[in-house]
């Protein structure tokens, strides 16, 4: 490890805290056909050639 390397606590925090720059890359990249991953309800969605997105899995609800 290097000085200029970033310490775990860092590292953590800067996942869980991505600059505006990180987060348009993220739209960006998830808007491209064949993206997939999770929506605002927690279904697994896949973006089709067309650009629409099509949900492959519906989340399974809570039990309780």
């Amino acid at each position: 490890m290097s000085d200029t390397d970033p310490t775990p606590a860092e590292l953590m925090l800067s996942l869980r805290r991505p600059s505006p720059e990180e987060v348009e890359e993220m739209r960006r990249i998830g808007r491209q056909p064949g993206a997939c991953g999770l929506d605002a309800k927690g279904n697994f969605v896949f973006v089709r050639e067309d650009g629409r997105r099509e949900i492959r899995a519906h989340k399974p609800p809570r039990s309780g």
